[in-house]
């Protein structure tokens, strides 16, 4: 055999056409070269994926934060300028709708079941659609609305037309619903989980939401009430009290002056006033007083007319003022609101100015200094001092019914007043007052709920003065543990300072309460104000500690469930003074909240971490 036939058995087979024949690839093989090819098909389909959303969330982030620009200020706009109104919501519907559609797609609602990526996404698309919602069911009719209701708001021949209210009311309910529906939505959002920029511009939505959600509820309520309290249904007669807040009282101030409103089919009539101070006063207090309020209160609202807004459920100091004004005048009341003279102001904003007999003016950057400063220092009998208040009042209600008010403005004084504690309402029939409930206007006790933990902190005069236009009040809290559905520990801080001129014989003696012996009713020296605070515990919670800087703190019953604390106190001109609690219950709501009495001035208080970090 020649070397010419022998074969290299090592060597591939080459086929005919010179070309090496591949060896066939097992099945594991080919199993493996299809994972790859299908893995790196999903990592460019991920690729083009993350692009696209990330594309169309670069986008719809711009139109949020344009739908947003606009949504914050639509409140102010539709009251303003409906007519103006109408050009905005077409902007913020294209946003909102725009922002809409570029996070609905499949691809996006598919992402959303992702870890981490998916809850920014769900965040974004759930603002998106609250904001489109809002702009196309709750602004666009309210905006179509909003001429018709503004004119009805403005009285024509002494009426105010209470047809166009109730036509408006199915649009306002719908659109109150909406809102809520939205900002209910973006509340629920996990925000801590949301990455830095993303977290902002939700909690920004989530606040815009808010306040459209408290304005449109607010504003169903008031055309669903309105009708009947205007003489829809027959003549009513509305008592208005006025407090004044030089004296404080929990409600606001001393109840100065009250007046009727005789209402009928939207007509409306001034009746009777006199000052609180004129009616009769009782040995022992009117029945209307619960009994478990006698040992906190000592009586006192049941038996004088001024110290009816004592009592910081306005549902109790309504009734009681209800039972003076019938005992002396023979009217009862099937209403009774309250306002106090920062809420007037607010009022001659919407009227314009107001000129008493005595030459006087009085407006909204004068109101509250004239009558509750200067009026002191310029009548020296207290009949001519509250002569002014009652013609003043009678001069602002009169401008309100006779046309003359502005109805943005007033719309605006009402919805600022309503916010700030300073107008209040009760109804007679339960039904009409069902309509305010877990409202401001209310005058409730603090509510806790399972979203919100409540304090209340209420003011009182104790030295017989007008001195508390010269102090000032602040309030904070804070957890010290907490744990949900079990035991919880929360610190309360109030805080009084006094601003009484060092000068006390510049102040009339009327202003310092002081007799000729230079002592007050509360056993005070001139210039010396004493405070008398009532701190209401949340619902079942029990004190654990209080401690004050000055005065003294004391339990002195229960309220409807709440424990109830007496902080007295004295301070001079320029004196400081604060109080520190600490409660302990049932975890509630995460919030804390505190009701505090409506006053002129407000401080900043230092931190309550103190009271914490001293708890037994």
């Amino acid at each position: 055999m020649t070397t010419d036939t022998l074969v290299d058995t090592a060597a591939p087979a080459v086929s005919r056409s010179g070309r090496r024949r591949r060896r066939a690839r097992t099945p594991r093989e080919r199993a493996g070269r299809i994972t790859a090819v299908v893995a790196l098909a999903l990592l460019g389909l991920l690729v083009l994926g993350a692009i696209w959303i990330g594309a169309r969330g670069a986008l719809a982030a711009w139109h949020l934060d344009q739908a947003q620009q606009k949504a914050g200020g639509l409140q102010a706009t539709l009251v303003e300028n409906p007519a103006a109104a109408s050009a905005t919501i077409a902007e913020l519907r294209d946003d909102a709708r725009a922002a809409r559609e570029l996070t609905s797609d499949p691809l996006w609602s598919l992402a959303q079941g992702l870890p981490w990526i998916g809850p920014q996404l769900t965040a974004v698309a759930t603002v998106a659609a609250a904001l489109d919602d809002v702009a196309s069911d709750v602004a666009a009719p309210l905006a179509d609305a909003a001429p018709a209701l503004l004119a009805a708001l403005s009285p024509a021949d002494g009426r105010i037309d209470l047809a166009a209210l109730e036509a408006a009311q199915p649009v306002a309910v719908r659109a109150a619903g909406v809102a809520h529906d939205a900002s209910l939505n973006v509340a629920a959002l996990p925000v801590p989980a949301l990455v830095g920029p993303l977290r902002s511009a939700v909690e920004q939505g989530s606040g815009v939401l808010e306040q459209l959600d408290s304005a449109t509820d607010a504003l169903a309520r008031a055309l669903v009430l309105l009708p009947p309290m205007l003489g829809a249904d027959g003549p009513r007669t509305v008592l208005a009290i006025v407090e004044n807040n030089a004296e404080w009282r929990s409600l606001g101030g001393l109840a100065g002056s009250l007046v009727e409103l005789r209402t009928d089919d939207g007509a409306v009539a001034l009746g009777e006033q006199a000052s609180a101070t004129s009616l009769t006063q009782y040995a022992a207090p009117l029945d209307v007083l619960p009994a478990e309020l006698d040992p906190i209160y000592d009586g006192k609202p049941g038996r004088f007319a001024h110290n009816v807004t004592q009592i910081p459920d306005f549902a109790i100091a309504a009734q009681l003022a209800q039972r003076f004004w019938q005992n002396d005048h023979d009217v009862a009341a099937d209403a009774v609101v309250a306002l106090d003279a920062v809420a007037l102001s607010y009022l001659l904003a919407a009227t314009g100015d107001v000129t008493l007999s005595t030459g006087d003016t009085v407006g909204s950057g004068n109101a509250v200094s004239f009558l509750l400063s200067e009026v002191y220092e310029r009548y020296d009998d207290p009949a001519a001092q509250d002569a002014v208040f009652e013609e003043t009042t009678s001069l602002v209600f009169a401008a309100l019914f006779d046309g003359r008010a502005d109805a943005a403005e007033l719309l605006n004084a009402f919805v600022r007043a309503g916010a700030e504690g300073r107008f209040l309402v009760w109804n007679d029939d339960p039904a009409l007052q069902s309509v305010l409930d877990s409202t401001t206007l209310q005058g409730a006790l603090p509510a806790s709920d399972a979203g919100t933990t409540a304090f209340g902190v209420y003011l009182n005069d104790g030295t017989g003065s007008k001195l508390d236009y010269h102090l000032a009040a602040g309030a904070s809290a804070a957890w010290c543990t907490r744990v949900d559905g079990g035991l919880a520990t929360a610190a309360l801080r109030v805080d009084l300072r006094s601003d009484v001129p060092a000068d006390v014989g510049s102040l009339a003696p009327y202003v310092t309460g002081a007799g000729d012996d230079g002592l007050t009713v509360g056993g005070t020296v001139a210039g010396d104000a004493r405070t008398v605070a009532y701190v209401y515990l949340p619902t079942d919670a029990n004190v654990q500690r209080v401690r004050v800087s000055a005065g003294t703190a004391t339990p002195v019953g229960f309220h409807d469930g709440h424990a109830v604390v007496q902080w007295d106190v004295v301070l001079g001109p320029g004196e400081a003074a604060h109080l520190e609690l600490v409660a302990s219950g049932t975890a509630m709501g995460e919030d804390l909240d505190i009701a505090m009495t409506p006053t002129l001035h407000e401080t900043e208080t230092s931190s309550v971490g103190a009271a914490c970090a001293t708890m037994p």
